[in-house]
């Protein structure tokens, strides 16, 4: 077995992004036969977390990393 490689480690992490945006909009979520609910969201959290940590700890040198949802700040403006 190879191992987990970078691109494991985006799309895992796209995954549970999904999953928790649709548990989020109260929708019915399912992983390897195990319903997710709000319940779930502090366990959806931490793999967000984990696959986040490893995709950057495997990205390439190279590699322009988009920032993520954690790491992007709202603005406010004054007008």
């Amino acid at each position: 077995m190879a191992g987990i490689t970078y691109q494991l480690a985006e799309a895992q992490l796209a995954k549970w992004i999904a999953f928790e945006d649709a548990i989020m909009l109260g929708q019915s979520v399912s992983n390897e036969g195990r319903s997710l609910t709000r319940a779930d969201l502090g366990a959806v959290a931490s793999r967000i977390a984990y696959w986040d940590k490893t995709a950057k700890r495997l990205a390439p040198p190279e590699a322009e990393i988009a920032p993520r949802r954690s790491q992007i700040h709202s603005a406010v403006v004054v007008g």
